[in-house]
Formats: C-alpha cells, structure tokens, sequence
C-alpha cells in the first residue's frame, strides 16, 4: 500500500523586495543524478509545490516603511563635480505578494544518513527534484531518518548547481556558486515511511545573496533626461556554500555586477536588479562606464563607499549627480549664531588618525535643518579629495570626554582610532539644542620636505534653512614652520611684496621640565622645546627679566607667581643688544625631516631702534599673519577666524571653565586647565588663496606686578622682538574673539607672554 503525506507545508522565502518570478523562464526539465534504485525498501521523495510569500519590486518609495539610509559623496574625475550616493536598505516586511514557487524550479537535494554513532551524517545521495513536479524523485531507504539539504538557483532551467559530495556534513560544501544567480537554501530532517511509500518534503528557504537596484537621479543639472547609462559595482565572488548551516565563504573573484537601463528616458532612472554576493569585503566602486544625459556622453564618474552587503536583503543605491563642488566661502564663511564653531583641524607629518568635529547650533532657527560636510579643496601635495575621509560614526576611544583620552601623538593610537572608509562627503539633519558630529582622518602620511613643509586642505560645513549657510574648515598636515602668506605673495592696494614673511612654528614654545613648577630656567639647547600639540597654551615669558633671564613660567598654577623668580624689573634696550642673554627659542632643532634648524622671536619691524607707528614695511608678524596687514594697534579680522581647532588634544576632551585669574576664564573655552597642558580655543589664521593656517591658542597673560593669570581663553598674547618709542614696552600679537592686532599700549615688558618663534633662514 502507497502511503502518502497529506500534509504540506508551506514553503517560506525570505527574498527581497525586487524579485519578480515572472521572469523565470519554463522551458527545459532539469537533469537527475540517480544513486539508488528504486524497489522493494525504498520510498519516493517529492517537492511539492508550495505558497511562498516573496516581495514584490516597486518603485513607489512612499509605500515603504523607513527605509535605513546612510550616505557618501565623492568627486567626478573632473575634479570638478559632486557624486552623492544614498544606501537604502530596504524594509523586509515591505510589499509582499503571496505566490507559488514556480512550476519546475529545479532544487538539488542532498542526504546524509543518520546512522548514529561516529557515522553520523555520512553522505547517502543527491539528486533533482522539480517543484510542483510528480515525476521527478529521488529514492531512499525506508523507515530511516534523514538530514535533508536542499540547494537552489530559484531557476527552472538546467543550469544546475553542483552535484554529488562525498562527505560528512559538518564539513561539506558547495564551491563556486555565482554571484549572478539568486541562491537558495533550506535543511531540515526527516523519516521515510514504509516501503514503497511517497513522502513530501517541508523545508523553509532563505537566500544567500543579497539584491541591488541602482537609481542614477540627474534632476539637479540642466543637462536633465538620462536617454542612456551603465554601471558596474567591484566586486563579485563566487561563493562556497556549506552544507551545514548553508554559511557561506568567498571563492574566487568573479568580476563585477553590471547594471543596465531600459529605454531609461527621465531624470532619475532605475536600472535592473542584480544579485550580490561581495564576501568579506566591505569598499565597493560603482562605477558608471557610460551616462547620456542632455545629448552628452559623460564617462568616469564612480563613487567608493563603505558597506556590508547583507544576505536576503534588498539595497537601492541612489546617486544623485549634483553638479559643483561647493564653493569655498571667503573670509572663512558663516558660522552657526550664538555657538562657537571649530574652524580648523590638525596632524603631524606622520600622523593620519581621526579628529573629532562637534558644533552644538544652539536654539537660533536659521541654524538648524540638514547639513553636510565635504571636502571641497586640496593642495596639490595630497593624491586628490579623496585623501581626506569623513565619517559621522563615533570615536572608539572609552577615554573621550575624560581628562585621559588616547594621546594621538602615539603612533599605535594613531593607527588604532582611524577613520574608516572613502567617503569625502556626510551629512545629516540636526534640530535645536543638537550638535553637528563628524570626524575627519587622513589616508597616507605626508613626506615634508623643506619647500613645503606641510600640505593643506578645506572642508566646506553646509547648515540651516532659509537660506542654507556655509564656512569652512582648515585643514593641516605637518609640524614644520611654514608661512601663512609668503615673500613672493603681496599686500595692500600697490601690491607690495611681503619681503619681510617668515615661516611659524605651529606651536607654542614651553620648558620640558616645567611639570607643576612654578617656573623652569630656560638652557637653551636643553630644556626649551615647542608644545606637543597647537592649542596647548605653553609657557609664558618676561619680554626680557633683567634679574633672571630666560624664565619660562607655568600657563596656569599658581594663579598667581609667589617665586621671588619672577621680577619687575626689565631690560632697556633693542632686541639685537639683549637676544645673546634673552633668547629661548630652540637652536639646532630637528625637523619632521630630520634636518636641524635655529628658531627665533619673530620681529614686529626693526630690532634694533623704534617701530614707534607700528609700521608694516619691515614687520615679519603682521606681514606674514594678515591678509590685510595694519598699522599701528588697528585690529582686523580679516583673514582669520576665532573658534576651536581639533589637534587631537583639544577635541578629544570636555571644554570647561578657563583657569580664574584676575579677569578672563571664560565658559566652554578650555581642556586640561591643572596641568602644563592647558590647552585654549583661538584665532586660526588662514591664506584665502594657498589655504595655509596656522593657530594661535587664546591662552592669556600673566601680570607684571605679581605674575597673576589674566584673560585665559578670552585673549593670547605674543611677544615680538621689537619695540615702540615708549620706554619698558614692546610690541605683541593680541588674539581675541573679535578681531588680531599688534599691540603695544599696555604690553609692559615684564608682563608673561606666550612666544610663538620662527624659523631663522639662512
């Protein structure tokens, strides 16, 4: 007597929301490989066809549920344009259709017996059976248990997965699946009944691969219609696919995944869906090989973007063609109202890992909405845009916030909190009280060389609604002094030269031996080094402390000097006469280039008799700082722009209250205010045209009479080596939140200063 399974379950799919069975094709029977007989003991299996509830493709976005989205922009190869691209992973409980498995989709079954003991699972047979089909079958024993594999390429013609494997199957596979097929799985176990008897098999499918459709939208260009495009995604593998939990592990490369357009025809096209199986990689290049649009043929436009392709879900890459760069705002832009910016970020020579960018936009309406961050500009010294990488993820580092975060200066922290990726573009929305979050990282450390001794570069931030508003970010690599503005650059409305331009170190000068000492002595050649990063405040110095020169004094504690090393008194005279006695700034100091050079106090004109106007003519500050260089104690903000600068310092820590002296101490301008390392917000200034920077921390004074702290994260102050008519003074470079000036009105002598020295040419 037949017995036959009268109930059948129904078969469950999981696929994605593009899949349409009316393009399987019916046409050819699959092949059977046989091995075992049919007669007395054994019992027939089938697949029945089953209902399976598979998703249907739209295009209409609106019936989707939220789709996850994250984004990327990169630049054209001309340079020139912008490519954004939005991922949408598509909700898997989104339009579905119920249906039936095809009539004839071929499935491979595999057997392995359960025979129990160290046998367990040893291969019995394989073979084809058809969905739906009552002829094809596949013969086992009777009233025996089963594992039950079942491999598909949900296709009805013959080209059929890989056939017989002889082995257990914990350790069984299938290789070389392609990626151009649509891979299904399923196991289960069974029981065959009596002899002679037919049994039909339930199993659950899920899909392997993953599902792709991309949407080439050239709304935002005149050039309007796209009557034409292709595009590839790098790349495929071919996958191994194991019998055993159906895991899969990249084989071999298989090329790429083409994408093409039917009679496309409007401004934002959708091509056909493609099967993806990508293995462990995670960088993709779409690349688009050919795009009509307009009646012009444009070629070389590709985006690289970091994801993980899932299995059994649906992806839409949307890549908008969005026309120009954004353009570099001049006078540094248009900063969020009532917040304080960042304006600048920061690395040495060799360093390339991450720097944090955090920009509350307050409760002022105009500054909230969606924003963005691109890279808009590079020197020539980088590879291209695509150098710099953006991300809105978060840092790794437990210790951000805290007064111990990673120190960035370390090579192996460096290496560990990198950003990932090749996005050279983010955004995002941010509403009242929220605060725009990104990171920027380098890809390669830069080779200086004396010429240029840094590279440099500019982030456009986009932000606000009615209208959208931008400013820019400067961006730095390398430590060794270099100009802002240079002698071959001019000045003025008679376009002078800048003869008198030299190149800053990008640090303040300290003692390394200052710890919580008061003061150190300076040796020169021995203890007088530059700070480790550009916001740290230094130490500060009597222009020329007649009784104990070279006294470097500690940026914070005391608050105010007890040591009877700090003096009133100070030497009269010109700065060529005192610099043998007085000069701290670092001689035969080593270069990121190994090359050793003498450093100096940077003149404000002469050094040897008055600069009673403050005249500009023979003035290293003032020409190499100003865009607009000014006489006297005029103050300017052009060409440069107060904020905070991400180092690798400054960014990584909570802002707090500015150490309290006399005055100053201002809120949310200050990190590390105990220690030596007290590091300040400031003024950055920049070349609008080369977008050299520099940064000038606002790490206050201490006073003449008592050597009291004074105005700490409100003002910096800076000495030259020159001096006015008036007698016990000299000029100094004053940073404050509203404009830059040279300074010598109240710039007693015996005041602390900081010292930012320059390079001595030859």
């Amino acid at each position: 007597m037949h017995i036959k399974n009268k109930t059948k379950m129904k078969q469950k799919i999981s696929f994605f929301a593009t899949l349409l069975l009316a393009a399987i094709f019916v046409h050819s029977s699959c092949s059977e490989d046989e091995h075992s007989s049919t007669g007395v003991g054994s019992v027939k299996l089938r697949l029945s066809l089953a209902s399976i509830s598979n998703p249907v493709e739209s295009d209409t976005r609106s019936a989707l549920a939220a789709p996850k989205t994250e984004k990327f922009y990169t630049t054209n190869s001309d340079g020139e344009t912008l490519t954004e691209l939005t991922i949408e992973e598509l909700p898997s409980s989104s339009m579905r259709s119920v249906q039936n498995m095809a009539t004839g989709t071929c499935v491979r079954v595999y057997l392995y017996k359960k025979t129990g003991g160290a046998g367990d699972g040893d291969y019995y047979t394989s073979g084809i059976l058809k969905a739906g089909s009552s002829s094809d079958v596949v013969w086992v024993e009777n009233e025996t248990d089963y594992y039950v594999k079942a491999v598909s390429y949900n296709s009805t013609t013959a080209d059929d997965v890989p056939g017989i494997v002889t082995d257990n199957k914990s350790t069984a596979s299938l290789p070389d699946l392609s990626a151009d097929k649509d891979v299904l799985y399923a196991e289960t176990e069974i029981t065959s009944g009596v002899a002679g008897s037919e049994l039909d098999i339930d199993l659950t499918f899920s899909h392997k691969f993953s599902l792709v459709r991309v949407v080439a939208d050239n709304a935002a260009n005149t050039t309007g219609t796209i009557t034409a495009c292709s595009a590839t995604l790098s790349n495929k593998y071919k996958a191994s696919l194991a019998l055993n939990g159906g895991a899969l592990t990249a084989g071999s490369s298989d090329g790429v995944h083409p994408f093409t357009w039917t009679s496309p025809n409007a401004t934002a096209v959708t091509s056909n869906s493609a099967t993806v199986y990508t293995g462990a990689q995670t960088t993709h290049v779409l690349a688009f090989t050919s795009i009509e649009a307009g009646g012009i043929t444009y070629t070389g436009t590709s985006v690289t973007f970091n994801k993980t392709f899932e299995p059994g879900k649906t992806y839409r890459l949307t890549v908008r063609f969005k026309g120009a760069i954004p353009v570099i705002p001049t006078g540094g832009g248009t900063y969020p109202s009532g917040t304080t910016p960042y304006v600048g970020a920061f690395w040495k020579a060799s360093r390339t890992g991450e720097r944090l960018i955090r920009i509350p936009v307050g409760t002022d309406e105009g500054n909230h909405g969606n924003w963005s961050a691109i890279v808009a500009w590079a020197d020539a010294h980088w590879n291209g845009l695509s150098d710099i990488v953006l991300d809105t993820g978060g840092s790794a580092d437990p210790g951000i916030d805290t007064e111990t975060p990673a120190d960035m200066n370390d090579e192996d922290n460096d290496l560990l909190y990198q950003v990932a990726g090749n996005a050279t573009g983010v955004g995002g929305t941010v509403a009242s009280g929220d605060t725009i979050k990104f990171r920027i990282g380098l890809k390669f450390p830069y080779a200086a060389t004396d010429a240029y001794p840094a590279r440099y570069a500019v982030v456009v931030v986009t932000y606000g609604n009615t209208p959208a508003k931008t400013f820019n970010l400067y961006l730095r690599q390398g430590e060794d002094p270099d100009y802002v503005w240079s002698p071959t650059e001019t000045y003025g409305i008679d376009g002078d030269l800048r003869t008198s331009a030299v190149r800053f170190s990008p640090y303040n000068l300290t003692a390394s031996d200052l710890g919580s000492n008061e003061y150190s002595q300076i040796t020169v050649g021995t203890n007088n080094v530059f700070t480790a990063y550009p916001t740290q405040a230094g130490a500060f110095f009597q222009w020329a402390n007649t009784a104990n020169p070279g006294f470097a004094y500690h940026p914070v504690i005391p608050l105010t000097i007890t040591s009877s090393y700090w003096s009133t008194s100070n030497a009269s005279g010109y700065w060529n006469g005192l610099i043998s006695t007085h000069e701290t700034c670092p001689q035969n100091y080593p270069l990121s280039t190994g090359t050793p050079v003498n450093f100096r106090r940077p003149n404000d004109g002469s050094t040897n008799g008055n600069n009673s106007a403050g005249a500009i003519a023979d003035s290293e500050m003032r020409q190499s700082l100003w865009e607009d260089p000014q006489s006297g104690q005029t103050g300017s903000v052009i060409g440069s722009v107060w904020g905070f600068y991400a180092d690798g310092f400054f960014d990584r820590r909570s802002h707090t209250h500015a150490a309290y002296g006399a005055s100053g101490g201002v809120d949310n301008t200050a990190v590390s205010i105990t220690t030596k390392d007290a590091a300040y917000i400031g003024r950055l200034f920049y070349n609008w045209d080369k977008k050299r920077s520099l940064f000038f921390p606002a790490s206050g004074y201490r006073y003449n009479s008592n050597g009291q702290l004074n105005e700490t994260g409100f003002r910096g102050h800076y000495w030259s080596s020159s001096v006015p008519a008036s007698g016990g003074r000299a000029w100094s470079l004053v940073v404050s939140p509203y404009e830059a000036y040279e300074f010598s009105g109240s710039s007693l002598r015996n005041n602390g200063f900081a010292v930012r020295c320059v390079r001595d040419e030859p």
